[in-house]
C-alpha cells in the first residue's frame, strides 16, 4: 500500500509542476519564516545561562511609573545606585556594578585602536567567573592599574595570547598592565555574544572611569563628591545567595521602599526598582532600543502568519488538483477503494510534500547557520536546528499543515458523490 501512495504522490508531483512549483516556494518561505524566529528565540533564551549561580543572578531596572510612551523598563540604573543598595541589603555581598561596554581609545606600541570596555567593580568576576586561560585565577578580582583582555582582542591586537604583563595607555591617560585573558566563551552572553552590541574587549576596574569622571566634575566646578543621580550609565547585578529565602516580588517591595527612601523626590514619583533575571537582560537591551516591542514576540507572531499564509495557499492548490483528479477519484471508487483509504492517501501525499519542503528548507538553513557561526557569532551553528523545543515545535506545525492542506481537501473531495 505505501508503495502505490509514494508512487501516486510522484505522479501528482510531476503532472502539476506549476502547483508543486507555487506550493514550494509558498511553504517553504513560510518554513523559513517560523523556523527562523523559533531559533532566535531559543538563541535568545540561551543567553547567560552558563552561569554557576545563573538562575539566582539578576539585573536592577528601572521600571516607569509615571505616564509618557517607550519601553516599561530601562536596564540601565542610576550612578550610586549599586553602593547604596549595598548598604541597604547588606545580607547580599554581591551587588555590582559594571558599564554597559564603552568605546575606548587604547595606546599599544604608540598605535591607537578603538576597543569595547568594560568598567567593573571588585565583586564582579564572583558573579561572572570568567575562565582565563592566562593569568589571575577564575573568580579573582582585578588588581588595581590592570585590565583583562578577551582572547579574541588578544588575537586582533597582538596577534598572539601570552600578553599578561603587556602595558596600554586608556584614552591617553592610564597607564594598565594586562592581569589576564579571558577564554572565548562557548556560550552566548550579554559581555560576549560576537554581536557587537553584545561583546567585550577589555575589562577594566570601575575605579579608573570613576577617577576620569571626577577629574571632569572638577573642571566643570561641580562638587566631585555629590551623588550623580541623574547619570545612567551602567548595569547593576545583583546575585542572590544560596542560603537566603527569595521571593521576586516581596523583593520589588523592598527595591521600592529604598527607592522612596534614598532617591531624590524628582525621581521618587516617576520611578522605581525592580529585578529581572540575567537572561533577559539582551532582550531588555533590545526592547529599549525597539521602543518597547520584543523582537521575538513579533518574528514569531510573523512567522506563524507566513506560514499560515503559505498553509491556506496550498490547501487552495490542493483543491484545484483534487479537482483536476476527480476521473482518477471515480475510477479508485468504482474499483473498490474506500473513502477512508482515499482520505490516507491524500493526506500521505500532503505529508509527504511537506516534509520533503521541510527538510530542504533545514538543509538550507544549516548552511546559512555554518556561514554565520564562521563570523564569530557565538552559539550559532547548524546544532541549533537540534534543538528539542524546535522539533516539537516543527511536529506540532507539521500536524496542522497537513490537517489544513491536506486532510480538509481530500475530506473534501472524496466525499463528493
Amino acid at each position: 500500500m505505501l508503495p502505490h501512495f509514494l508512487r501516486m504522490a510522484l505522479k501528482a508531483l510531476l503532472r502539476f509542476k506549476l502547483h508543486s512549483e507555487i506550493n514550494f516556494l509558498s511553504l517553504g518561505f513560510g518554513f523559513i519564516c517560523f523556523v527562523t524566529a523559533v531559533l532566535l528565540a531559543n538563541y535568545m533564551d540561551s543567553y547567560d545561562q552558563q552561569w554557576p549561580n545563573a538562575n539566582r543572578i539578576y539585573n536592577v531596572v528601572i521600571r516607569n511609573v509615571s505616564e509618557g510612551t517607550g519601553p516599561d523598563k530601562f536596564p540601565i540604573v542610576n550612578d550610586p545606585a549599586a553602593r547604596y543598595l549595598r548598604s541597604y541589603f547588606p545580607d547580599i555581598p554581591n551587588i555590582v556594578k559594571a558599564s554597559m561596554g564603552d568605546l575606548d581609545n587604547v595606546t599599544i606600541d604608540g598605535q591607537s585602536h578603538t576597543v569595547t570596555s568594560r568598567y567593573v567593580e571588585e565583586r564582579f568576576f564572583d558573579i561572572f567567573p570568567v575562565e582565563f586561560l592566562f593569568g589571575l585565577e577564575t573568580g579573582q578580582a582585578l588588581p588595581p592599574n590592570t585590565g583583562v583582555i578577551t582572547e579574541q582582542a588578544a588575537m586582533r591586537l597582538y596577534n598572539r595570547l601570552d600578553v599578561v604583563g603587556e602595558r596600554l595607555l586608556v584614552d591617553n591617560e592610564y597607564d594598565v598592565a594586562i592581569a589576564a585573558v579571558v577564554k572565548r566563551p562557548e556560550s552566548p552572553s550579554h559581555l560576549d555574544s560576537g554581536v557587537t552590541l553584545f561583546s567585550s574587549d577589555f575589562y577594566f576596574p570601575m575605579e579608573i572611569r570613576d577617577n576620569a569622571n571626577r577629574r571632569r566634575r572638577i573642571a566643570a566646578g561641580v562638587d566631585p563628591d555629590a551623588d550623580q543621580w541623574a547619570n545612567q550609565s551602567s548595569y547593576v547585578y545583583i546575585e542572590i545567595p544560596e542560603d537566603m529565602e527569595f521571593d521576586q516580588e516581596s523583593f520589588h517591595q523592598e527595591l521600592n521602599e529604598f527607592v522612596q527612601a534614598t532617591l531624590p523626590e524628582d525621581l521618587r514619583d516617576s520611578q522605581t526598582y525592580e529585578l529581572i533575571p540575567i537572561n533577559q537582560l539582551v532582550m531588555t537591551t533590545l526592547a529599549f532600543v525597539t521602543a518597547g516591542f520584543s523582537i521575538t514576540t513579533v518574528l514569531l507572531a510573523a512567522g506563524v502568519l507566513v506560514l499560515l499564509i503559505g498553509c491556506l495557499n496550498y490547501s487552495n492548490l490542493v483543491i484545484a488538483q483534487l479537482s483536476l483528479r476527480s476521473q482518477e477519484i471515480a475510477i479508485q471508487k468504482i474499483l473498490g477503494s474506500k473513502r477512508g483509504l482515499l482520505i490516507v492517501q491524500y493526506c500521505f501525499e500532503s505529508l509527504l510534500f511537506v516534509a520533503l519542503t521541510l527538510a530542504i528548507v533545514l538543509l538550507v538553513m544549516s548552511g546559512v547557520l555554518r556561514v554565520m557561526g564562521s563570523f564569530g557569532i557565538i552559539g550559532v551553528g547548524p546544532a541549533m536546528l537540534l534543538n528539542p523545543g524546535l522539533w516539537l515545535s516543527l511536529l506540532l506545525v507539521i500536524t496542522v499543515v497537513v490537517l489544513i492542506a491536506g486532510c480538509y481537501p481530500a475530506l473534501r473531495t472524496v466525499t463528493v458523490p
